[in-house]
């Protein structure tokens, strides 16, 4: 059996887990990339009606319209790379961050879940470009933030909330699993 210190030892050379966001500063392109296939679309519901050869081609044009934008929106698009905090940095996070009384996910964790967040992702998290890590300043993460749309906001805070308890806690629980009594 091995002893606390030398599985504390061989804890330290695991590395730290990560998750790939990828958002987009450009919300005009958003836009067109919606409109383009809203138009592919009445395109494919008027072929649907009336199947002449005509229909067909605007099919085909609205498509490689959408296509050209589609890969000017892949050229725009940000990925940011967070990484699981050490322990003491989260916590120390979250005991800054009391729970709000009206707030069912804060009472279940015990800390202001949103705020504990937008303190985690400076901390965790980097641009990546290409084969390219950069730190981005504090500063630019609150410019950030703002420009944003709710969901690309949602997705960073669903990846850092999945590194620092959901995943740790499942690992746990899986652990835990066919014990009924504490190990020697």
């Amino acid at each position: 059996m091995t002893t606390f210190s030398e599985r504390l030892a061989a804890s330290a050379e695991v590395a730290r887990p990560t998750v790939d966001v990828q958002v987009t500063l450009d919300a005009a392109l958003a836009a067109r990339v919606e409109e383009l296939q809203d138009a592919l679309q009445a395109a494919q519901d008027a072929y649907t009606a009336d199947p002449r050869l005509s229909a067909t081609a605007e099919i085909k044009t609205a498509q490689e319209a959408l296509d050209a934008v589609l890969e000017e929106a892949r050229e725009a698009l940000i990925t940011l790379r967070f990484t699981r905090m050490d322990g003491d940095m989260w916590s120390e996070l979250t005991s800054r961050c009391p729970a709000r009384l009206d707030v069912d996910m804060d009472k279940v964790y015990g800390f202001n879940v949103n705020a504990v967040l937008a303190l985690a992702a400076p901390l965790s998290g980097v641009l990546v470009e290409g084969d390219t890590v950069a730190e981005i300043p504090e500063a630019d993460w609150r410019v950030l933030f703002k420009r944003l749309s709710g969901y690309e906001l949602s997705l960073i805070n669903d990846a850092i909330f999945s590194l620092n308890v959901w995943g740790p806690s499942q690992r746990v629980a899986e652990l835990k699993k066919g014990f009924t009594a504490p190990r020697d």
